[in-house]
């Protein structure tokens, strides 16, 4: 069995497989990995910078203001067929109402017929659904229920499109729910008359819900009143209708917004359906990544010490060993210019000596030629004398 105690890149290998078990817990337990993934998204939402809406995008909604004014709630339907015949004349692409018509108010039911009959002399109104629990079987979205709008029960031939959405820490909108019987698109994509490859799509808030161009039910009003031509550039545009009044819409938070009402939602689908700029990134691995490199961050950092140290030491070493040879180097040659001084020095005093000996010699035989005679008459002078002493005693 491996050593434990061992290390990889300055990290031992005990803290090497604590990260990969922190890992496969982003995996295991999704909850905290979804929470991680929204994090992770909302940053990125936000460094990436606002977009701007579609600008063939209108949302009229209703304000609290707006309930105050003609409430109570619910308003009365005759206000929707006014508001779907004006935008009619108007000449607008598509009209989307996302207000959910419940067939349960006795008091609406008057009303219902006349806003059934300008919903399909228009021809171009998706209503509004609803399914019951949703689930996703073999890749595909099945519902035990759909509810249907008052109108729709009235005339079975008007379009509709369901208003409901996952939301698992993303938004994320069925575009096909299925019954055993029925098939229902998404409100959204009912509204842009297109076909997605994709069963589903994750909505991407990319900007404050209110930079769509967007009017309260009764500035609407009041334009059509007022200064109807202002409102000639709302030709070939989809308008959304829905409820922004706080104690009756429903919201969801988004990067930008602390609260986005149900209807800019589905106008953000739709800008996402058109344009194809839904989100399709799964952050799972990118907020692993991010929660593995905080982790190895401070081993890293002593790494990258150890390292810097190690590197110093080593180039320092490299430094003085250099140093060390450099200085062999100047010794050893200091040592051969002195052996060859003295070498030198030796064949000088030889050569000196040789010299002064040899000069010696000549001096010395010099002198006996020079002093040749007086020698050779001491001589013959102490021989003669020898000679006559020799005589007189014989």
């Amino acid at each position: 069995m491996k050593n434990l105690s061992g290390k990889l890149f300055g990290i031992s290998y005990i803290k090497i497989i604590a990260l990969l078990i922190a890992f496969l817990f982003l995996i295991v337990f999704s909850g905290f990995s979804k929470f991680l993934d929204k994090q992770a998204e909302t940053f990125l939402s936000k460094l990436g910078g606002e977009s701007t809406p579609d600008s063939n995008i209108v949302i009229i909604n209703i304000s609290e203001n707006d309930i105050v004014t003609v409430g109570p709630w619910p308003i009365k339907r005759s206000y929707y067929a006014l508001l779907i015949k004006s935008l009619s004349d108007l000449k607008v692409k598509s009209i989307g109402l996302e207000v959910f018509l419940s067939a349960r108010f006795v008091t609406q039911s008057m009303y219902d017929n006349l806003l059934t009959k300008e919903i399909g002399k228009a021809g171009n109104v998706v209503l509004g659904s609803t399914a019951g629990s949703i689930n996703l079987s073999n890749s595909v979205y099945v519902t035990d229920s759909l509810s249907y709008p008052s109108s729709k029960l009235l005339n079975e031939k008007l379009k509709t499109g369901h208003l409901n959405f996952l939301d698992d820490g993303t938004i994320k909108i069925p575009l096909v729910i299925k019954t055993r019987q029925e098939t229902e698109k998404a409100f959204s994509l009912q509204l842009t008359g297109k076909n997605l490859p994709v069963n589903d799509i994750e909505v991407n808030i990319f900007s404050p819900w209110k930079k769509f161009k967007n009017y309260s039910l009764l500035e609407y009003f009041d334009l059509l009143q007022n200064q109807r031509d202002s409102l000639r550039f709302l030709k070939d545009k989809i308008i959304l209708i829905g409820i922004s009044a706080p104690q009756l819409a429903f919201f969801i938070t988004s990067a930008f917004d602390e609260e986005v009402p149900g209807v800019a939602l589905h106008a953000f689908a739709v800008d996402n359906i058109i344009n194809e700029r839904w989100i399709n990134n799964n952050y799972v691995l990118f907020s692993a990544i991010i929660f593995l490199l905080f982790l190895f961050s401070a081993n890293f950092n002593n790494f990258l010490e150890q390292y810097k140290y190690q590197s110093v030491i080593q180039r320092n070493s490299q430094n003085t060993l250099v140093s060390l040879e450099t200085n062999r180097t100047l010794l050893d040659r200091q040592k051969e210019e002195k052996r060859l001084k003295q070498q030198e020095l030796v064949i000088f005093e030889k050569k000196l000596a040789e010299f002064k000996h040899m000069e010696a010699s000549l001096v010395f035989v010099a002198g006996i030629a020079a002093n040749r005679g007086v020698i050779q008459s001491v001589l013959s002078s102490k021989v003669k004398g020898e000679d006559e002493k020799f005589v007189v005693i014989s």
